[in-house]
């Protein structure tokens, strides 16, 4: 009997048809499988009236927490809205595998969007700096500072895989620049 290891449940990004994030939902709940689907408020403009809509941060992707095998792939992507696991790599046996999103790039997301309002812009800040946010509710969160074009900055959290990032606008007195071996631990 060949003995095969137990595979930990990590975080995955599944590309879903446009608009169709939804029902690909609801067939992950039904396979009883933990999701993050992160969504934002945003205030649109009708002629007649302005509307508050909840849209997806990262349309056409969700993120899943599983432990990854054959069948379990499968089984997801034969649901008709979902396309695939997002990056892929092959293993030493020539079995395409998917890349695992970082824990702390989840959380940090899921900080983020839990944010109503966003405060004053960071200055004293190097476009590119990592920098932990150390006070208010997004303590913990590990990102990059960005210039805007209007040159104010504000910290990104990166969602690697999927070449995105979420951004909110800090004071300076919330973020310190981060040491190299707080980023390394937080990856």
């Amino acid at each position: 009997m060949i003995h095969q290891p137990t595979l930990t449940p990590k975080w995955y990004a599944l590309s879903v048809y446009s608009r169709q994030e939804n029902a690909a939902i609801e067939h992950v709940n039904a396979m009883g499988i933990e999701l993050f689907f992160p969504q934002q408020i945003v205030r649109r403009a009708w002629s007649d009236r302005v509307k508050s809509l909840k849209v997806p941060l990262f349309p056409g992707y969700l993120f899943v927490r599983v432990a990854l095998n054959a069948s379990v792939r499968i089984e997801l992507i034969r649901r008709k809205q979902i396309l695939d696991f997002v990056g892929k790599k092959k293993n030493y046996l020539g079995e395409e595998l998917a890349y695992c999103v970082p824990e702390y790039e989840i959380e940090s997301v899921r900080k983020l969007i839990s944010q109503k309002e966003m405060v004053e812009p960071l200055y004293g800040l190097i476009q590119g700096q990592w920098v932990e946010v150390i006070s208010g509710p997004l303590k913990g969160v590990f990102g990059t500072i960005h210039k805007l074009p209007d040159g104010k900055r504000q910290i990104s959290v990166n969602v690697t895989i999927l070449g995105r990032r979420v951004c909110a606008a800090l004071s300076a007195d919330d973020v310190i620049a981060a040491r190299s071996e707080d980023v390394a631990l937080a990856a």
